[in-house]
């Protein structure tokens, strides 16, 4: 057995992966479910190129994608390592996928948010949100281009 590849992460590890189905003749629709028990078919076939963990990996990536996710859905069918149906996504894959998806998304949008007491608090006085109670604060221009602010 001679492992020739050995990628450095899962991203890497589904490239790879994709290029070597490709160099092998396997014909895998990458943007469609896949079938149940796909990391054994890979195994077997692509097993002597690239590590175990490395296709369990490059699987792991391309089944936790957002393309992957939005492509579950019920009645959804499933292919298998040769491009032939062998199933059909259920209800409850669906759901799970769906859920995915859910926390994927606020995990975006919560990127970069600091939590916990490294927040520093910012006076009311400084922050640039107006105070709900007093009107916002209009810009006068003078005659020598200077800015100055009323109703402070």
């Amino acid at each position: 057995m001679t492992i020739k590849y050995h990628p450095k992460n899962s991203k890497e590890a589904l490239y790879l992966l994709r290029r070597l189905c490709k160099e092998q003749g396997i014909r895998i629709f990458w943007n469609r479910p896949l079938a149940k028990g796909m990391y054994h078919q890979l195994k077997e076939r692509v097993g002597h190129l690239m590590l175990s963990g490395d296709i369990y990996k490059a699987i792991g990536h391309h089944v936790n994608s957002h393309s992957y996710l939005i492509s579950m859905k019920e009645g959804a069918q499933r292919f298998d390592i040769n491009g032939k149906v062998s199933g059909v996504v259920t209800a409850e894959e669906a759901q799970l996928a769906h859920k995915q998806r859910g926390k994927k998304h606020r995990k975006l949008l919560n990127r970069g948010k600091k939590k916990g007491p490294g927040r520093r608090s910012t006076p009311q006085s400084l922050s640039s949100t107006p105070r709900r109670n007093s009107p916002a604060p209009t810009v006068v221009i003078r005659k020598k281009r200077k800015l100055s602010y009323d109703n402070q």
